[in-house]
């Protein structure tokens, strides 16, 4: 029977990583949408898993369902809002009672520590908007311990006739470490995929706000990768040498260099490796498509691993 239990767990720590997936969509899809139809639908999907965590229980006893659904509900109150917490407890909640079925003792028990964990994790999110940018450790030990305490608590519920001591025995230690402990890495792995999104975010923004000043700029703008191929190009270059940008992106910088004084001007400044000459200005000669000689005064500075 432990046996069979430790497989299942096992089971229930891949689908969470499944939970894991469905935030990483919402939080670039939806978390600022008006779209509720797609909120909702988030909350359906994550209430399908919880059926799914309920289904490959612990198998530990035929009557009581020990699984992680309570370390799914209280980390979507924490991350996913009141909408698609809510959802996702109903559809939990109503797949327990009418699919799965079972004494109203023991669904009484169970629904009473997973709406638990769902108004928990929403709680603290209320509480403490801003936890994410703060101590975001205090928060998630906090939500995965008074989760699983109030768990453990429940089970004394159970009526006696369903062996109530033998349960406790046998799975406190599965309520009280393993599944806050799972909470807390999970938790951990979705504060790490939202900062890698924020990131990109901010990227997205900063890269928006260079190309506009480039096209209201008459200068030309370039980026020159690790390799030496142009991988950016501004719109203005068509005006003062005659490529269009497809033309040019892709390409090496010799190509548009139109003597080899000035080639050896930018040679010397790309095999530099002197900290305080990181900003290039020269005068140099590039060569216009109809093969004429353009000078220009050009500026640059290296950005290694940036």
């Amino acid at each position: 029977m432990q046996e069979k239990a430790i497989s299942s767990l096992v089971e229930n720590i891949i689908i969470l990583l499944c939970f894991s997936m469905i935030f990483d969509f919402y939080w670039t899809k939806f978390r600022e949408t008006s779209r509720m139809v797609m909120v909702y639908a988030t909350g359906v999907m994550l209430g399908i898993i919880g059926f799914l965590l309920m289904v490959m229980d612990l198998k530990w006893f035929d009557y009581i369902r020990i699984d992680t659904r309570t370390v799914l509900l209280s980390l979507t109150g924490l991350f996913f809002g009141f909408k698609a917490t809510a959802t996702a407890t109903v559809v939990i909640l109503l797949l327990r009672i009418f699919v799965i079925g079972g004494t109203p003792e023991i669904i009484a028990v169970e629904s009473a520590y997973t709406i638990y964990a769902a108004f928990l994790g929403q709680l603290l999110c209320k509480i403490n908007p801003k936890w994410r940018s703060g101590n975001w450790p205090k928060t998630l030990f906090i939500l995965a311990f008074s989760t699983h305490i109030v768990m453990f608590l429940c089970l004394w519920l159970i009526p006696t006739s369903f062996n109530k001591a033998e349960i406790i025995k046998d799975i406190w230690w599965v309520v009280l470490i393993v599944f806050p402990a799972a909470t807390v890495l999970l938790g951990r792995l979705l504060i790490e995929q939202m900062k890698r999104w924020n990131l990109r975010e901010q990227l997205t923004i900063s890269n928006d706000r260079f190309n506009k000043v480039a096209m209201c700029s008459d200068d030309v703008f370039w980026e020159i990768n690790s390799i030496g191929m142009i991988t950016y190009v501004s719109n203005s270059v068509e005006t003062v040498l005659g490529y269009k940008k497809e033309e040019i992106i892709q390409h090496h910088p010799k190509e548009f260099i139109y003597d080899i004084s000035s080639m050896q001007i930018l040679i010397e400044y790309a095999q530099s490796d002197n900290e305080n000459i990181k900003l290039f200005e020269q005068t140099i000669a590039l060569k216009h498509k109809n093969q004429s000689k353009v000078i220009c005064n050009a500026r640059g500075i290296k950005q290694i691993n940036a």
